[in-house]
């Protein structure tokens, strides 16, 4: 596989990830490039890697730019989760409602649970990945999840 084909491959997903990270349209777009830069300077050696691998390590260094990002800016570290309804009709406007509600929750959250309940349930991430991107146990990442999902539970009105 050439660069060009794993960038094209890879875009959205991380693109979305970085967006949903930074809320900001621009910062996210610098953040890729600098992503997809580190990726190119070592890419003889990620080719060697097996998907699921190399998946979990472009999210690792996106996890890892992304908190660089934030120590160098001094910004706050959230997620934004904002959401598309898409077609204008009575069914996705009562999912683009509850879509709100949950993200106005979620926001409430720490970043850490944020960041994993995304990884987990956006990006439908298995634990051992999640675990390899944030630099935890998997059964850490299990811990964080349900604690997550608890404190998203309580928050719910």
């Amino acid at each position: 596989m050439i660069f060009d084909e794993f960038y094209f491959l890879n875009f959205d997903k991380i693109f979305r990830y970085i967006l949903r990270r930074t809320g900001d349209y621009n910062e996210s777009l610098d953040i890729l490039q600098e992503i997809f830069f580190k990726i190119f300077l070592k890419f003889e050696n990620f080719q060697k890697m097996d998907e699921k691998a190399k998946t979990s390590y472009l999210f690792k260094i996106a996890n890892s730019t992304i908190i660089d990002f934030f120590r160098k800016n001094g910004k706050r570290k959230s997620i934004s989760l904002d959401f598309d309804a898409g077609e204008n009709n009575l069914e996705t406007l009562e999912i683009s409602i509850d879509a709100k509600k949950m993200i106005e929750i979620i926001k409430k959250l720490p970043s850490i649970y944020q960041e994993i309940l995304i990884l987990k349930y956006v990006e439908e991430m298995e634990n051992s990945e999640i675990a390899k991107i944030v630099g935890k146990r998997e059964s850490s990442i299990r811990s964080l999840t349900s604690r997550g999902l608890k404190k998203l539970e309580a928050l719910e009105i």
